[in-house]
């Protein structure tokens, strides 16, 4: 429409229109067709440029109308390959959906999305180890299993006289746990029957309801190895300042 009111030629693109008594709201309509059939390249019909700085703004839709159409397409190609994430992104929204109907707390549901991409972060939405290696046979899954935690098993006492047998057993039954910042792993004076082995995040310890400590845990930490092996109690609470990931 800029063009058509401020060209110098006398013959441009809407002169024909102009010539059967359009007005400009009749004008601005053809104007859009214009644009529309440009930018989704299929043709101009009758709506054709005619001086050089319409062909340059056609050009100009017609290259942005490809660009979005490749968008389009790699993205719905993207999505069709990549089941892992809609599947991770779909339950995402229904959860949240699910929470906001049943009118739960703004802070349990942002909670909920902190550990979203917590868990999006660390694994790509693939799922913990046991998804992971579902598929994979028995032997390797065991194998694989232990070479994860050895690390862990290096860094105790009472690990280092086991057989790889042994290990391999041990770490079968290890459960691995994310905890969201402010819980509890373990607290004082329950019964320690465990064993914590933090591989990631930030944990304070605690001693009657004060701080004594905080650790950033970016390898293999291991906390309660003498309280269990001595059936005590545990001697510290332990609580977590983000989001982690400990094997218990």
């Amino acid at each position: 429409m800029i063009l058509s009111k401020f060209e110098k030629e006398t013959v441009i693109w809407t002169t024909q229109f102009k010539d059967q008594g359009y007005n400009d709201i009749k004008l601005y309509v053809v104007a859009i067709y214009f644009v529309l059939t440009t930018v989704s390249t299929i043709g101009y019909r009758d709506v054709i440029p005619k001086t050089t700085n319409e062909v340059m703004v056609m050009i100009f839709i017609q290259l942005f109308g490809v660009i979005l159409h490749t968008a389009i397409i790699a993205r719905m190609i993207s999505v069709f390959f990549n089941t892992l994430e809609y599947t991770f992104i779909n339950s995402y929204k229904v959860t949240q959906d699910y929470l906001k109907f049943k009118k739960i707390d703004d802070n349990r549901r942002r909670e909920v999305r902190n550990f979203c991409q917590y868990y999006w972060e660390t694994t790509g939405a693939a799922g913990g180890i046991r998804n992971l290696l579902r598929n994979v046979p028995k032997s390797l899954r065991t194998t694989i299993k232990l070479e994860i935690t050895r690390k862990f098993f290096d860094s105790t006492v009472c690990f280092s006289s086991l057989t790889p047998g042994q290990l391999a057993k041990v770490a079968k039954i290890i459960k691995h746990i994310t905890f969201e910042p402010g819980s509890f792993p373990c607290r004082q004076g329950e019964k320690c029957n465990f064993m914590l082995f933090v591989g990631r995040g930030i944990i304070s310890i605690i001693v009657d309801d004060q701080v004594i400590a905080s650790e950033s845990c970016t390898e293999s930490t291991v906390h309660g190895e003498n309280q269990m092996l001595l059936g005590s109690q545990c001697a510290t609470s332990i609580r977590a300042l983000m989001q982690g990931f400990i094997s218990r």
